[in-house]
């Protein structure tokens, strides 16, 4: 087997695990809190807050990984503070304070399958063909995994959620401590360039058109997302 097939396969199952986490808790938190009495109104505040915070933290982990020149450190620092907040999150009895944890998982949560992403797109020097498939494997994963923890919520209640988490964080965590990571460009471009570049982008009216659909298709789907449990 030729090494990219190898890297390819590797990083299919290594993003399976990863999503494995969101499967198994990300993906029931709405029903967690439902089922404790939080009416849905609240719920769906909490659950904005959980998107904004998201988008923020693409922003700030991206930003980290371009200073520090890493996605594997960042990463396993992402994964890590994930699996103290959804511990947080489910044992806590406040309402106040699960609603502040759920948006500070979103935080964490959700950039580092970017961050992800782009750890697996240098292992594969940019290869799109290969990395198809390898991000193939988080769908794949995710789809499995979720099935097996509504089975499992279903039998033993909301507790096999931080159980089922925490092993995939576990193991999230111990796959990236062994993967290498491909060296970052000993020349990037600088911040100003950066900032140049991006408010460029304003000004390109297909560009923009297309963000207003995305924004649009999203306001569409999010709801169905949050309550479709």
């Amino acid at each position: 087997m030729k090494a990219k097939h190898r890297a390819m396969l590797y990083f299919g199952c290594f993003d399976g695990i990863f999503w494995g986490i969101m499967a198994s808790y990300g993906s029931y938190i709405v029903a967690m809190a439902l089922s404790r009495g939080y009416g849905q109104g609240v719920v769906s505040i909490m659950a904005s807050g959980y998107l904004v915070s998201a988008f923020a933290g693409q922003f700030f982990w991206a930003g980290m990984c371009d200073r520090l020149h890493t996605n594997k450190k960042i990463f396993i620092a992402g994964v890590s503070i994930t699996a103290i907040v959804q511990l947080l999150l489910y044992f806590t009895s406040s309402g106040l304070l699960f609603g502040v944890l759920y948006v500070a998982l979103g935080f964490t949560l959700q950039p580092m399958g970017s961050i992800l992403d782009a750890w697996m797109l240098r292992a594969l020097e940019g290869d799109v063909k290969a990395y198809a498939p390898a991000r193939g494997g988080g769908s794949i994963g995710y789809a499995a995994i979720m099935l097996v923890t509504g089975r499992l919520i279903a039998r033993f209640g909301y507790p096999a959620m931080p159980v089922c988490a925490s092993l995939f964080a576990a193991a999230a965590l111990a796959v990236a401590f062994v993967t290498p990571e491909p060296g970052f460009a000993a020349v990037g471009p600088t911040e100003k360039a950066f900032w140049k570049t991006a408010l460029s982008t304003l000004r390109d009216r297909p560009y923009l058109r297309m963000l207003l659909m995305v924004f649009l298709m999203g306001m569409a789907s999010a709801p169905i997302k949050s309550f479709k449990i």
